[in-house]
């Protein structure tokens, strides 16, 4: 076996010295971008995933008031196509997974476009990272990548990945929550976030039977209606967990990762189709009653109100 292909190498955004109050925030900047950058990169690591370079958006969404660029983490490739995922970190003292609302909301473009243009099965799954020990998260994104990568390598907690349907079903159980954003790397000064409790992930993270639970809050919330839970499909979801151990990691020197689970809920074969089968000729219905904005339908519609 050749051991360079089992080592996990991340590559991290070089830290910059702190010498000003202008540069603190520019490392802390740079600190969370590498959180982001290594469980980006692991998930690609574990699932032979193609991490976006940045350089090139997947789909330019171009609207009347301006245009959405689409860059999802990660690509992952199969035999019926390819998989778009999005990654999301939260540490033990974060009680909430931030999931911005206008990146959501391109995703479900992106599959509502892949079924019109037959370009092969598009999917699309978050992956859930919990991380961090409450000892070790103070200064994490501005002491060094060195003690990122320590602390990150010894206390990665659980992932738990999840397909698009079942994101969208956990909308109305979630919170919204306007951001500034005029510190971050987005050209935006505020955005919306969807904020997914930490603990609901967790008990997903542990159990499928909890989804039966979460099927009544969502009947409870009036969105969409009692009867749409059936929208979803989440009955013909499969659930596995599996413990990753001993997974070597390098950065100047090589730690051995703690070990952790990784819950996944997927459609088995044929499954996945029958859904998105079913997303394409109701995804109005369904962005709408959400809340969501479906870029499709809007796209659509502003392109039928230009003169030829």
């Amino acid at each position: 076996m050749d051991t360079k292909k089992v080592i996990f190498k991340p590559e991290l955004v070089r830290q910059r010295r702190i010498n000003s109050d202008e540069s603190a925030r520019e490392s802390s900047v740079i600190g969370k971008h590498n959180i982001s950058n290594y469980f980006t990169q692991l998930y690609g690591f574990l699932y032979e995933g193609k991490v976006r370079d940045g350089k090139r958006q997947e789909i330019d969404i171009v609207l009347n008031d301006g245009v959405r660029n689409f860059h999802p983490d990660l690509i992952c490739f199969n035999k019926n196509g390819k998989t778009f995922v999005e990654i999301k970190a939260a540490s033990v003292k974060n009680g909430e997974f931030y999931c911005p609302v206008r990146q959501l909301e391109n995703y479900c473009y992106s599959l509502i476009k892949g079924v019109k243009d037959k370009k092969g099965i598009v999917g699309v799954d978050y992956a859930f990272f919990k991380y961090g020990d409450s000892h070790r998260l103070k200064h994490l994104t501005t002491k060094g990548n060195a003690h990122l990568v320590d602390v990150l390598t010894e206390h990665n907690k659980y992932v738990t990945v999840l397909p698009l349907n079942l994101v969208l079903f956990l909308v109305p159980l979630a919170r919204y929550q306007e951001m500034d954003q005029t510190t971050s790397s987005f050209h935006w000064d505020s955005q919306n976030y969807i904020k997914i409790p930490g603990g609901l992930i967790r008990k997903m993270h542990n159990d499928k039977k909890f989804l039966e639970e979460l099927k009544e809050q969502f009947k409870s919330s009036g969105v969409l209606g009692r009867d749409n839970v059936g929208d979803f499909f989440l009955d013909d979801l499969k659930f596995e967990r599996k413990r990753c151990e001993g997974l070597p990691v390098e950065y100047y020197n090589i730690k051995f990762m703690d070990p952790f689970f990784i819950s996944k809920y997927y459609f088995p074969n044929g499954k996945y189709q029958k859904w998105l089968g079913y997303f394409y000729q109701n995804h109005e219905r369904i962005l709408t009653g959400l809340g969501l904005d479906d870029l499709f339908v809007r796209k659509k519609k502003e392109l039928a109100v230009i003169p030829f």
